[in-house]
């Protein structure tokens, strides 16, 4: 995803533009307004593949638009700023906010009891682990994920074991101890 901002002279922008163009473009998470010098900027997000692609549909989407609204209006690109959506919200100083998932869910995950999760949560097995109120937590998906990932515990010693061989039995269990 990228975020893009594109600022334009040769077009005053009026409330009925920015309504226009709000609607017009609603699916790209738009935002119209008037630069600090007076230029008409849009912002949008969307997908796509390099700076160079969210550049060049980025300003095609918002000329079309602009043509749509009035077919004698000419835009000239002044500024043009192509973001990844990470490094925009970093600059915003937008914190990742990791999936968070609650214990019902984290035991579905693990397959093993709630009790054994909050056990798990009371011992300090998770670093992600986030108290809201008394008695509800939550944790990090990924980091309930993470624990699901098999170990191999032990092997049938029943019978000789050669493992260059594919035949031996090797017993798989989670590692949620």
């Amino acid at each position: 995803m990228y975020s893009v901002l594109l600022e334009y002279t040769g077009v005053t922008l009026t409330k009925a533009l920015a309504d226009f163009l709000m609607d017009d473009l609603e699916s790209l998470h738009v935002g119209v307004g008037s630069s600090p010098t007076g230029r008409l900027s849009v912002r949008m997000t969307f997908p796509a593949e390099t700076v160079e692609q969210a550049f060049r549909v980025g300003t095609a989407i918002v000329e079309k638009a602009v043509a749509r609204w009035n077919a004698d209006l000419t835009p000239s690109l002044e500024v043009a700023e192509i973001l990844t959506e990470a490094e925009f919200d970093r600059r915003e100083g937008w914190a990742h906010i990791p999936d968070l998932i609650g214990v019902p869910e984290a035991a579905d995950i693990l397959g093993v009891s709630r009790q054994r999760v909050l056990q798990l949560v009371e011992s300090g097995r998770f670093a992600s682990v986030q108290r809201i109120g008394e008695r509800t937590s939550v944790l990090s998906r990924a980091e309930v994920e993470s624990m699901r990932e098999p170990k191999i515990e032990s092997v049938d010693t029943d019978r000789r074991v050669d493992e260059s061989n594919e035949d031996y039995i090797v017993r798989i269990t989670r590692d949620i101890v």
